[in-house]
């Protein structure tokens, strides 16, 4: 049994892929990695159309995204489709959506959206969407663990510069598989750098995989953990930074804060017949941390190492804010 925190007031019982709530006042105890979405809100459906991206024809930046995979409904959403790798459809590997006439569950549409908002940033970015999360019966640690090794072991040529991985876990006892493989990946490519998000339980002390910015010493640099900012809420004069989300984490070692209320993306809603893709705002710290990731993307798209991006983001101040944000 896998605890996960989906909100700051209430727990998800993560049991072979199926959720169900319980009481967040439940004793903590030390388990394994969860595989709990870093969304704070359901998402909401708008009346928005989000144009399909039209990218250079050789993507100058690559990102993995570690995630629940893309939905497929004859095809991908139309907004990121066109900047999605051949992995990313294959069917193993898609975004499991329920049977016709059941509602989403809390992780569906959940990397599509993920996606969407890194591509928010810029559409010169080749995709690797690798699904990691809202998994059966296999051990999601190790799922993840496997995706890492596998873009460690790729050409540096085809290598992503930046991995997105917008899913927090325990507080308590590191998933060593995810960072066996996160320390391999680091070491093996030093160019690349790993965006995490800080995870949505309003609460100072970091959970995994965020909290490998602190325990892998040699590759501090290169784990970012990402808290939300609230940029709906007017600031009071002469205070430049947006506050703090209502449910985002904080401590000491978040280096960057991105807009994580009412964020706008690709998704998917049910229909009569089955689903159909739309817009949605929803919230979160995995929505804040795909922002970020969109920007390093966008920087290593105008020539930049990833690292030196992320260094220049963190000088320039905590905050990074992005482009047509919150609805």
């Amino acid at each position: 049994m896998e605890t996960c925190i989906s909100a700051p007031q209430v727990a998800s019982v993560c049991r072979n892929g199926s959720w169900s709530i319980r009481s967040a006042t439940s004793p903590k105890r030390s388990i394994r990695m969860t595989r709990n979405p870093g969304a704070a809100t359901v998402p909401e459906v708008i009346d928005r159309t989000l144009a399909p991206l039209v990218p250079a024809k050789d993507f100058k930046a690559i990102v993995g995204v570690i995630d629940a995979g893309v939905i497929s409904i004859d095809g991908p959403h139309p907004r990121i489709s066109a900047c999605l790798d051949r992995v990313s459809l294959i069917d193993d590997n898609l975004d499991r959506l329920p049977e016709p006439g059941l509602s989403l569950s809390p992780a569906d549409g959940h990397g599509t959206f993920v996606v969407g908002r890194i591509l928010q940033e810029t559409d010169d970015a080749l995709v690797m969407s690798r699904r990691g999360l809202d998994l059966g019966s296999r051990d999601a640690d190790a799922v993840v663990a496997d995706w890492l090794d596998s873009f460690t072991v790729l050409d540096p040529s085809v290598r992503p510069q930046v991995v997105n991985l917008s899913f927090y876990g325990d507080e308590f006892e590191p998933p060593a598989g995810i960072g066996r493989a996160l320390l391999g990946l680091l070491d093996a490519a030093p160019d690349v750098v790993v965006v995490t998000s800080a995870g949505n339980r309003w609460t100072d002390v970091p959970p995994w995989p965020a909290a490998f910015h602190r325990d892998l010493e040699r590759h501090r640099e290169r784990v970012v953990a990402v808290g939300a900012v609230d940029t709906s809420i007017l600031r009071p004069l002469g205070v430049s930074d947006p506050p703090r989300a209502s449910f985002s984490n904080s401590w000491p070692g978040i280096q960057l804060w991105a807009p994580g209320v009412r964020v706008v993306g690709p998704y998917a809603r049910a229909t009569e017949d089955g689903f159909e893709f739309c817009s949605a705002i929803w919230s979160g710290t995995s929505f804040a941390a795909a922002t970020v990731t969109g920007v390093l993307a966008r920087g290593v798209a105008a020539g930049g190492k990833a690292p030196d991006v992320l260094a220049d983001l963190v000088s320039n101040g905590p905050v990074v804010l992005a482009s047509d944000t919150t609805w």
